[in-house]
């Protein structure tokens, strides 16, 4: 698994994916704003907020997205977020991995102190995957969040510098 800063030639594979219905009905970024088109991509990875990777499969297919956002440097804190675009890499744990070097990136190389994650109750997976990297459920916020008509609520994570397990315990 290669993780790499998104660069501007991805930009469109990402929108594409966050366009994607199986994918964006579980995200939110502002304001009930569930898609990012290519202009909101090339936006964000030009803000100093947030901080938007790509990962890739051992054959070196571009597989999903993992980024940082509301990076905030001066308290250590930022929130996490992923979507695997390309489905059928699923079983191969690579979000998971990438998750996890996003992490390293973080805590070593940004200096944060806490990544926090919410999700869907119902996202089954993203809820394993956060689990697995030993993130901490801290809260609930009800009836907060839609996905094909139902209301669920979102859980709150987090994770701080000192809990964080490292790449190295997932095993390559």
């Amino acid at each position: 698994m290669d993780l790499r800063p998104i660069q501007p030639n991805q930009i469109e594979l990402v929108a594409e994916w966050m366009g994607e219905e199986r994918n964006f009905k579980w995200l939110d970024f502002g304001a009930g704003r569930q898609t990012l088109d290519r202009f909101d991509l090339d936006r964000m990875i030009r803000q100093d907020i947030h901080d938007i990777h790509v990962y890739h499969a051992a054959d070196g297919v571009p597989v999903g997205v993992a980024a940082l956002s509301n990076i905030n440097r001066r308290f250590g804190t930022a929130t996490t977020w992923f979507v695997l675009g390309r489905k059928e890499y699923g079983l191969q744990d690579l979000t998971v991995r990438a998750v996890a070097r996003l992490l390293e990136h973080g805590f070593q190389e940004m200096n944060l102190r806490a990544i926090n994650a919410w999700t869907v109750e119902v996202n089954r997976g993203a809820i394993r995957i956060l689990e697995r990297l030993h993130f901490r459920i801290f809260g609930r916020q009800r009836l907060c969040h839609y996905v094909n008509g139902i209301v669920y609520d979102r859980l709150w994570y987090d994770l701080l510098d000192e809990e964080y397990q490292g790449f190295e315990e997932l095993g390559r």
